[in-house]
């Protein structure tokens, strides 16, 4: 091959582009090449020039165009003063007046069990009607059984239920007589079975639990179970009894809490637990005797068990 000449590609695109540079063997003149590395170094030259022209001109119209326009287009003002008002006082208009409604006439209303024949009353209420089409119960007020026997009967005071109510089974026997005062349960109440035997008697202050509450068996004689209340709260000594009269536990309660301890036994009279209790949590040693004979010691802190161990088989 002569010096200086490169093989020639043996075809050009038809942009007039040749590609002589693709092709390792492709060879020109000396001439021809030091042309082309003066045009692509000229080119190279213009193209850095446009990108830095263009760049400038970026620049120049960010500056003149502002990404933030609220200092220039809209002017600052300082912060605004309100002055208390000192004038005379102004009063708003009173709402209107509520106008109790006002009594219009009292009926007796009743109600049946067929209300289509009107047979087997069952409530009979005296109501009374307001001027604003509400109605209360007021007057005497008594329900009853289909079988036409006095379910119960009292007194309402407007709505209210007032002053002594009593109770009956459907065979006539009375199973409870209360007292209200100002609507709420005040007294001693008995409950009593069909036969007339006590099944409890229960005591309230002003709706709440109250005093000793009690629980008698069958025959209305022997004592169940005992509670003690304060102002509606557990307080005292709880106890309770197996039906042949062998104490089956004992509870004590200090403000609503089991606090102290607690001891059960079985029907037999032998000693099933001893349990201590801390403000209402097992706190300290429970003793367990299962029927097996054996004695089981646990030990708890504030509610959880730490450890269990036997002393004795």
């Amino acid at each position: 091959m002569e010096s200086g000449v490169r093989p020639l590609l043996p075809f050009a695109g038809k942009t007039g582009m040749d590609f002589y540079s693709m092709n390792p063997e492709t060879t020109l003149p000396e001439a021809t090449l030091a042309r082309r590395r003066a045009w692509s170094f000229g080119a190279a030259f213009v193209g850095a020039m446009l990108f830095l022209t263009a760049f400038a001109f970026a620049q120049d119209l960010s500056e003149e165009i502002p990404t933030d326009d609220t200092p220039d287009l809209v002017p600052q003002r300082e912060g605004l003063t309100i002055e208390p008002y000192t004038g005379p006082p102004i009063f708003l208009p009173d709402p209107p007046p509520v106008i109790a409604a006002k009594e219009v006439k009292t009926t007796l209303h009743k109600e049946y069990f067929d209300p289509e024949t009107k047979k087997n009353l069952r409530i009979e209420r005296s109501v009374v009607q307001y001027s604003d089409d509400s109605i209360k119960n007021h007057g005497v007020y008594r329900e009853f059984y289909e079988s036409g026997q006095v379910f119960v009967e009292g007194h309402f005071d407007r709505g209210v239920p007032a002053d002594d109510w009593k109770y009956f089974h459907e065979n006539g026997s009375e199973a409870k007589s209360v007292s209200y005062e100002e609507g709420l349960l005040s007294g001693v109440v008995e409950n009593r079975r069909a036969d007339g035997t006590l099944k409890t008697r229960h005591e309230f202050a002003r709706g709440k639990r109250m005093g000793t509450w009690e629980t008698y068996d069958k025959t209305g004689e022997l004592l169940l179970r005992e509670e003690h209340y304060l102002d509606g709260t557990p307080d005292g000594l709880w106890q309770t009894w197996h039906t042949n009269g062998q104490k089956k536990q004992q509870t004590p309660f200090v403000n609503g809490h089991k606090h102290g301890t607690i001891i059960q036994w079985s029907e037999e009279g032998r000693k099933k637990a001893e349990v201590a209790f801390t403000k209402g949590k097992r706190h300290g040693k429970a003793h367990l005797w299962p029927a097996d004979g054996r004695h089981l010691v646990q030990e708890y802190k504030e509610g959880k068990l730490v450890v269990t161990k036997v002393v004795a088989e």
